[in-house]
C-alpha cells in the first residue's frame, strides 16, 4: 500500500487501539509543540516545570500498562546536550513513572549504526506513523506505512536503536539531569 497522509487525530486513535506494543524513534534536536515554550522557559530558569500537559498522556499510559501493553522509545540526541534535550530528559521522568521505557542514544553512535534521521511511531510491529517536520519544528505531515518491507525496515531500526541505547535513569545521571 502507498503511504497515506493522516491527521494527528488519526494518530491519536492509534494510541487507543494498539494491542501490544508502541515504539517511537525520535531523531530531532527539538520539537515545537504548543506547550514547549512555557515549559522550556521554566526549566531554563530553574523553576519547577508544569507538566500538567502530560496528564492525559500519562493517565492513558498507566491504563495501557495495566492492560499489558508496552510503550517504549529511543531518543537520538546530540552530545553535548542542547537546552531542549536537557529539558526533555528532565520531563521524561514523568513518562517513565507512567510506565514508558525511554532510552537515549548519542547521535554519533546512531550514525555509525546507519540509523535513519526519521521520526516514527511503530504500532504492534505492523503499522508505522512517520512524521515530517517543517523548518519551524512543527509537524508538516504524517504518513501511515503498513507495507511489509517498510515495517520490517522500521522493526530492524527499532531493534538496533534499542540494543544500543541507555536507560533514561542512567543517561540522566551521567548528564546531571534529575
Amino acid at each position: 500500500m502507498t503511504p497515506e497522509s493522516v491527521t494527528r487525530d488519526a494518530v491519536r486513535e492509534l494510541f487507543l487501539t494498539y494491542r501490544r506494543t508502541a515504539f517511537r524513534l525520535e531523531t530531532r534536536e527539538a520539537y515545537n509543540e504548543p506547550y514547549t515554550p512555557r515549559a522550556l522557559a521554566q526549566f531554563l530558569a530553574g523553576e519547577p516545570v508544569d507538566v500538567s500537559f502530560l496528564d492525559t498522556w500519562t493517565t492513558q499510559r498507566r491504563a495501557d500498562l495495566a492492560a499489558g501493553k508496552q510503550m517504549s522509545r529511543v531518543r537520538v540526541v546530540t552530545e553535548p546536550l542542547n537546552d531542549y534535550a536537557r529539558y526533555s530528559l528532565h520531563v521524561s521522568r514523568v513518562n517513565v513513572e507512567a510506565g514508558e521505557d525511554i532510552r537515549y542514544l548519542a547521535r554519533d553512535r546512531a550514525e555509525l549504526l546507519s540509523l535513519p534521521d526519521e521520526d516514527y511511531w511503530l504500532f504492534d510491529s505492523e503499522l508505522a506513523a512517520v512524521f515530517s517536520f517543517g523548518d519551524d519544528g512543527k509537524i508538516d505531515d504524517i504518513l501511515i506505512v503498513d507495507d511489509p518491507a517498510g515495517i520490517a525496515e522500521r522493526c530492524r531500526w527499532r531493534d538496533v536503536a534499542w540494543a544500543n541505547a541507555v536507560r533514561r535513569e542512567e543517561y540522566a545521571a551521567v548528564h546531571g539531569v534529575t
